[in-house]
């Protein structure tokens, strides 16, 4: 009884023995059938067939997919809806698949080879899958029902992204994508570019087709060389001239500025605008400017005739303009819509203008000022200034108000500023000299003044003050003096030194060499001067009695002239030694690469690596229980 209930312990052992590895590997997660068909999408598959070269109707496996071969795949306009299956196409580096009807890319996020996508003009709303591709460096997602970007600011090589006609796209989620170097924002209504402002790795910049007036918040993209504004409502580029002088490609094609709507008397048939259009200088343009309907451009003026409001083709006038700058490779052009409004009766205009004077600058408050009327014509001499607080003796702003009536007792006012500025000092421009001794000195050389009033006032300098001696070496003084128009003063006081001629420095030292070596007594011989420079190219070998077939001591003398005519000499030795006497050859070994590594000797008692010594245990232990068995059951039986 004894012996069965060991035989059947032996046999319990030795199935757990064999059986506990198997179900632990029966609950380990398997990889993918590669005979597997994974792709659901018929006209993926199509797709994928055509760049495998399989018939349309071939079911690609997994094994297809994951062919070292299958880098590529392009797709568009094929009316994909489904990219199931894709998520195995783990080598691939380029995907193509714009103008389908795509909106679930998650399959994309185990593709981490791919290096290019384009998936615009899809229904993809959500782009986090594509935030776990750590070598995507070109992304297209144009025309997509995006809202935010976000997700894209964790994709580290991500250099050129496309986000055009993404209406719904919040773009302040743009402002986190610092890596990106090329952008392309086109077709997206945008007004306000501050949120660009910190991507200062920008070198490409395209914001065509939207509503932009103002390009101030670019100023900070330091890295930026091209930028494309074309159809946006520029009428300005002043506000950013220093960035457009950093570029190398600037566009602005087909601006639309419409102006508010001008009110006209139903009785007037003329209408006259100033130019809206300024340069990069803050320049009203007197380039191509071409009125439509007849108009006439008279700089600044463009001016209408033979207007009728009872015409409905004179509610707007317009003009275009077009000019270019930087050598002519910049181009800034477009329309000028001026609405203009039809009314009954008119009110007076007063033509004044906000003023900047100087303190102690006279001021009459009627000078420039006018006044008209559609019907009346001149009413100038009727203005009545009816508010004026300027104090011309102190700086600040001030308000001056002026009142005009019509016969038709239509009264306008109009408030215009006055600011009154201090007046700033003169600035002499001069700097500190050195010269030396017997040099020529003119105090006026290289002396300007200017004034912010004024203008240019180095013909007013004069010199208050010149202890200049160039025949001794020392420290002088030179003051100059300058006024304003207003009298005030500037004088500044500037230090000329001058300095004993110092002779040039030759570099060169003592040299050994070997009978039969060559000699260049030029060689690694420099020489400068504090005044001059580097005299390297001015050094003349005055002696050299270098024979390398002789053994000896020798020496070499160079020498260097300066600018004014002081020398400098210095001799060298040269050792020339004899050659060493042979020594007795060895005879020649193997030659051995000291890189190369010795090959270990194999052990013919290798141990058994870690999974081999559990089996080990495990037949051991097995075969030792059978053994056991056996032992007892002969036993039994003799």
């Amino acid at each position: 009884m004894k012996i069965k209930k060991l035989l059947v312990i032996t046999i319990v052992l030795i199935l757990g023995f064999f059986l506990i590895p198997q179900e632990s590997n029966a609950n380990s997660t398997s990889p993918p059938d590669p005979t597997d068909t994974p792709i659901v999408d018929e006209e993926l598959k199509k797709a994928i067939n055509a760049t495998l070269t399989k018939p349309s109707t071939y079911n690609p496996t997994v094994a297809d997919l994951q062919s070292s071969s299958f880098t590529k795949l392009e797709a568009s306009y094929t009316n994909i809806q489904n990219l199931e299956g894709l998520q195995y196409a783990t080598n691939l580096k380029i995907l193509r698949l714009y103008g389908n009807e795509i909106s679930d890319i998650s399959q994309l996020s185990s593709l981490t080879k791919l290096t290019f996508i384009n998936l615009s003009r899809n229904n993809i709303v959500d782009v986090t899958p594509i935030s776990t591709l750590p070598d995507l460096e070109s992304l297209t997602l144009s025309n997509n029902d995006i809202t935010t970007a976000e997700p894209l600011k964790d994709l580290p090589n991500l250099r050129t992204l496309y986000l055009a006609g993404c209406m719904n796209l919040n773009y302040s989620t743009v402002s986190s994508l610092t890596q990106v170097q090329s952008l392309y924002l086109s077709q997206n209504n945008i007004s306000d570019l501050s949120f660009l402002s910190n991507l200062t790795n920008l070198t490409s910049l395209a914001l065509n087709s939207n509503d932009i007036s103002d390009l101030t918040p670019l100023n900070s993209l330091i890295n930026l060389k091209s930028l494309t504004v074309g159809w946006n409502s520029l009428s300005d580029l002043s506000h950013a001239a220093d960035l457009i002088d950093q570029l190398t490609n600037f566009s602005a094609k087909n601006q639309t500025i419409e102006l508010p709507a001008i009110d006209l008397h139903v009785a007037e048939d003329t209408l006259q605008m100033e130019n809206q259009i300024t340069d990069v200088d803050g320049n009203i343009i007197s380039a191509t400017i071409t009125p439509n309907q007849s108009g006439v451009y008279n700089h600044p003026i463009i001016s209408w005739a033979g207007l009728n409001s009872q015409d409905s083709d004179d509610i707007i006038r317009s003009y275009e303009f077009d000019y270019t700058f930087n050598n002519g490779e910049f181009d800034h052009n477009g329309t000028v819509v001026q609405p203009i409004n039809w009314v009954e009766e008119s009110v007076p205009v007063i033509n004044a203008d906000n003023k900047t004077i100087v303190v102690w600058d006279y001021f009459d408050p009627k000078d420039d000022v006018t006044a008209s009327d559609k019907e009346d014509g001149e009413l100038t001499d009727q203005i009545q200034v009816v508010k004026n607080e300027v104090d011309v003796s102190k700086p600040g702003e001030y308000e001056v108000t002026y009142s005009v009536l019509d016969s038709d007792d239509n009264q306008t006012e109009k408030t215009i500023t006055i600011t009154v500025i201090g007046n700033e000092a003169p600035v002499i421009h001069a700097s500190d000299l050195t010269l030396l001794v017997g040099d020529d000195f003119d105090p006026f050389a290289g002396v300007t003044a200017s004034d912010k009033e004024d203008g240019d006032l180095t013909d007013r300098v004069q010199i208050d003050k010149n202890e200049v001696d160039t025949s001794t070496p020392g420290d002088y003084e030179v003051t100059y003096t300058v006024f304003d128009s207003k009298e005030k003063l500037t004088t500044k006081t500037i230090t000329v030194t001058v300095v004993e001629n110092t002779p040039p420095h030759i570099e060169a030292s003592d040299q050994t060499i070997t009978v039969g070596d060559s000699f260049d007594p030029l060689a690694d011989v420099k020489a400068t001067d504090t005044e001059d420079g580097d005299l390297t190219n001015k050094i003349n070998v005055a002696k050299n009695e270098v024979n390398t077939d002789k053994p000896g001591v020798y020496e070499v003398t160079y020498q260097v002239t300066d600018s004014n005519g002081l020398m400098t000499a210095k001799t060298i030795t040269v050792t020339v030694k004899a050659l060493p006497a042979e020594e007795p050859k060895d005879e020649p070994k193997e030659d051995k690469d000291p890189e190369e590594p010795e090959e270990p000797e194999e052990d013919e008692d290798t141990l058994p690596q870690t999974g081999e010594e559990a089996l080990y245990l495990f037949t051991i232990a097995g075969l030792a229980l059978i053994g056991i068995g056996i032992f007892f059951i002969r036993r039994r039986f003799n």
